[in-house]
This record gives C-alpha cells, structure tokens and sequence, in this order.
C-alpha cells in the first residue's frame, strides 16, 4: 500500500518530514491539487500546460481549435515509475516537471488561466518529489488480465 494511503488510514508514521512538507506546497503555494485533485489526483480535464509543441493535443479529434495544445492532466498514482513525463515524453525527471510548472512553462498566448509559476528551491522541488513518491504502491501485486485468444 502507498504511503499516502497508509496515512489516509490513520498511520502516523507513513509520510517522512519531507514528504510532508512536499504535501503542503503541493496544495500551498504550487497550487498543484488545482489539477491533480480527487483520489487518482487527476481531474481528467484538458489544459495547454505550456509545452513547445506542434501535437495539436486535444484539438485533433474532433477537430476542434480551442482545444489545440491542450492534454489531458494524468493522474499521479505509481507516476514515479513512468518517466519520462510529459505528453512527448520530453521531461526526463520530475525535478524537470516541477521546475517547468514553476517556471510556467514556456509562455504561451493561449495558456490555460489559472496555471501560474510559483517560486520554488532545490530543496522544496526535493519535498514534493518526497510527496510524490508516497502515491507509488510497489506492495501491492495486480495481476494482469488474462486476454482473450484469437
């Protein structure tokens, strides 16, 4: 069972200090909970993130220009094992993804209102990772579905 999940259950002892403070400024002043948000932290809404980009993104099907460059926000569970981030893959670290959503990413006219930078320092980006690495559940074996033959 993930960390968090250990919390939310009431063990105490289940988030380091850092993790801690990693959940703070998660929901503070990195306003992250604004998209990642409910139990999979992901509200499955489409925002231009601020990514150089010619993937039109949810603009594609169906065609749909106010949608251009706009992704679907991922949900955070077992995220520490997906790198590289990102919709492209262009993000190698989360460290990387942090210091982009702090930087605002690259400035856009048509960014989504709302995501806005936020000042952040090596150790702060080191907290949320702490936080982050609390929704990977290494325990817990899903077996995989067995699938139907041809």
């Amino acid at each position: 069972m993930a960390g968090f999940d250990r919390r939310a259950r009431g063990d105490s002892t289940a988030l380091s200090e850092a993790a801690k403070r990693g959940f703070a400024l998660f929901n503070g002043r990195a306003n992250c909970q604004s998209c990642h948000s409910g139990w999979m932290f992901t509200d499955n809404q489409l925002y231009d993130f601020g990514m150089q980009t010619t993937d039109p993104g949810g603009g594609l099907t169906p065609p749909d220009p106010e949608r251009n460059y706009r992704f679907k926000t991922p949900g955070l569970r077992n995220m520490t094992v997906r790198a590289p981030y990102m919709h492209d893959s262009s993000l190698p670290s989360l460290r990387d993804v942090v210091r982009h959503y702090a930087g605002r990413g690259a400035a856009k006219a048509a960014r989504t209102p709302g995501i806005k930078g936020f000042a952040v320092t090596e150790e702060e980006i080191t907290n949320l990772i702490a936080f982050l690495q609390t929704l990977t559940d290494m325990e817990t074996n899903v077996p995989s579905p067995i699938l139907p033959a041809n």
